[in-house]
């Protein structure tokens, strides 16, 4: 036995929903004879197959059935509830938001956008390799897998047709077929997807749009094993990165103890800027200055020396000129040495000889009279011998 279900939903242009329902199929093989439960809305529930009812117990349909081959059920009742999907249509009129009431029967540049979200959102937890060769768990949003399609033909008065996601081509009546490609999960796709088309109209009107959604498994779908490959490589990848990212944040805390020493040694580093540019302002510049006035002393004191200098030079000059006079000198009194020598002892014998010839006359005088001069006046006489 194989059962499917589908919900047809008829939303208005705007995107509110008018009506929806939901077609039930029960599709059996074999020979004998069961009894099925199966749990669909019972409210408005009709037999598609006859005029025949079912039983209707705690929102569930009972019957029982005699196969012999095969055998087909088919229910029509009304979906009373969530829809999975959500569609949200925006129309805009050279440029003015409208509703889609405000375009029909206008003219101008129209755009549409459509808004297609998977709603089946949920919180799971999920159990994972941390990396570690541990498992972990944790709470992740996941959804219902779906893939979709939005298809609709754009009638003959709509111009100038361009869009970004679409694929595009003619009915063959002069209108443009649109159809857009949904994949309503992550990570391959997202959970919303956004689309439209832009286009000249001439007596506008809202051409119908027909979505298609299905729920699709992405690890056997032919279109989306290879991706789902993909990401479970990329998981293996992710365990050996998370590996090393282990090995990297004990680094990362080596480095953190060092950035600490090196943060204390950059605060003692302030510290001794901070005595220093005491020190230099305190003592450095004030000395500066002096040194600069002493700069300037001495610089004043070596013009003087200079000038000392030149004058010491020229008194130099003038005390060698006068030794190599005294030198010439000395040599000349050198020459008349002995014949001074001579005079000198000449003099000293007529010193003897005069003093004493004085002692005598001194003696001689002391027993005589002087004699008068002719003027009166007594003058000693002495003659030596």
């Amino acid at each position: 036995m194989t059962n499917t279900e589908t919900v047809q939903a008829r939303l208005d242009a705007d995107g509110r929903l008018q009506v929806a329902r939901v077609y039930d199929q029960l599709a059996f093989s074999g020979t004998g004879t069961t009894t099925v439960r199966n749990p669909v809305s019972t409210q408005g529930l009709r037999n598609l197959d006859g005029f025949g009812g079912y039983t209707l117990h705690d929102d569930a349909m009972e019957t029982t059935v005699d196969v012999d081959g095969r055998k087909r059920l088919r229910t029509v009742s009304d979906f009373t509830r969530e829809l999975p999907v959500s569609i949200d249509v925006e129309y805009r009129l050279d440029g003015e938001k409208v509703s889609a009431g405000g375009v029909v029967g206008k003219s101008g540049t129209l755009e549409v956008r459509y808004t297609v979200t998977n709603l089946t959102t949920r919180q799971d937890e999920v159990t994972y390799d941390d990396g570690t060769g541990k498992k972990a768990t944790a709470t992740a949003e996941t959804v219902i897998p779906f893939v979709g399609q939005l298809t609709t033909t754009l009638p003959p008065s709509f111009t100038s047709v361009s869009s970004d996601e679409a694929n595009m081509a003619g009915d063959g009546r002069g209108g443009t077929r649109m159809s857009y490609t949904m994949t309503l999960f992550p990570p391959i796709g997202s959970a919303t997807a956004e689309f439209g088309y832009t286009a000249q109209v001439t007596g506008g009107r809202i051409p119908a749009a027909n979505v298609s959604v299905l729920p699709v498994s992405p690890l056997t779908s032919p279109s989306f094993k290879g991706g789902s490959a993909s990401y479970a490589g990329g998981a293996r990848s992710g365990i050996a990165l998370t590996e090393g990212a282990s090995e990297i944040d004990a680094n990362l805390l080596k480095l953190r103890d060092g950035a600490a020493t090196l943060l204390d040694g950059l605060l003692q580093l302030q510290a001794g800027a901070d005595q220093l540019s005491a020190g230099l302002n305190d003592t450095a510049v004030p000395g500066a200055a002096r040194l600069a006035d002493g700069v300037a002393q001495v610089d004043d004191g070596a013009a003087d020396l200079a000038t000392g200098a030149r004058t010491l030079d020229a008194g130099a000059d003038q005390l060698a000129t006068g030794a190599a006079t005294l030198d010439a000198g000395l040599a000349s009194a050198g020459s008349k040495v002995p014949e001074l020598l001579g005079g000198l002892t000449t003099v000293s014998e007529g010193l003897q000889r005069w003093t004493a010839a004085s002692r005598r006359c001194t003696r001689r005088s002391a027993t005589s009279r002087p004699r008068r001069s002719r003027s009166g006046t007594a003058s000693p006489t002495c003659r030596t011998a």
